[in-house]
Order: C-alpha cells, then structure tokens, then sequence
C-alpha cells in the first residue's frame, strides 16, 4: 500500500512536470510567431526605397531608411533574415496573421502591424512587390510599382 502511494506521488510529478514543459513549448512557439516590427531609420515620408530583390518580386520601403523585426526573442533587420534564411520571405508573411483588407486587383492584401502598413501585392499584371511604410495607404498604385 505504501509503495503505491509513493508511485502515484511520483507518477503526480511527472505528469505535472510535462504539463509545465508542454506549456513552456506552446508559450515559446506563440512567442516567436508573434510579429513586432521596429523602425530603425525613418525618413521623408514620400521617399520610396528599393529595400530587396528577389528573381519574382521586390519589396520596398516607404518613408522608412531599414526596418527590423524580433526574430526568434531578438530584433534582426529584415534584410539579414532574408540574405541568411532562403524561405524567411514566407515566414514573414506568415507571421503577418491575417490581413485587414483585401483588394480586387488579383489579390492583394494591407496588413497593419502599429503604425506599420505591409501590402502584399498580387496583381492581375503579376506584381508580388511588397510594401512596408508609416500608415501607408493603398492607392491602387502602390502595387502597380515593378
């Protein structure tokens, strides 16, 4: 009897003890998908920026010099998560949530994160540029830029 006892107290802890790792896991994993972004350099807020290219779309910056985001519990400017992570473009947009709006120009999408706007261009005339600016507004022109 008492050997029992002593096994369902350690059987109580160890179940506890998972219970508090598993809560830890979804804690971090709910951490680092939660997007902050930090201007790092504002500047006149009509200046647009060719900030990145890739082979199928660009992304540039409005009103901003650089921009960072907290990657993995630190800020990182964006630019140096997508020269080191092949598939970071992706994850960015992930971690976006879901847009605010979206537009009927083939599917573009305005996310707001602050007072920083991202639009996610997807246009009939195949523009996939991405916008990221100070309260940017989207004009229709704003995804006609190649």
């Amino acid at each position: 009897m008492k050997r029992r006892k002593i096994f369902l107290i350690v059987l109580g802890i160890i179940i506890i003890l998972l219970l508090i790792l598993l809560i830890m896991v979804v804690l971090k994993e709910n951490r680092d998908k939660a997007l902050e972004i930090l201007k790092v350099e504002e500047t006149d807020k009509d200046k647009v920026v060719l900030y990145y290219e890739f082979a199928d779309r660009n992304i540039y910056l409005h009103g901003l010099g650089r921009i960072a985001i907290k990657y993995k519990g630190e800020f990182r400017e964006l630019k140096d998560l997508l020269n080191q992570e092949e598939d970071f473009l992706n994850k960015f947009i992930k971690m976006l949530g879901e847009p605010i709006e979206l537009y009927k120009d083939g599917g573009s999408r305005l996310y707001q994160k602050d007072e920083v706007t991202i639009i996610v261009c997807q246009t009939l005339d195949n523009n996939y540029g991405i916008h990221i600016g100070v309260n940017l507004t989207y004009e229709g022109l704003v995804c006609q830029m190649s």
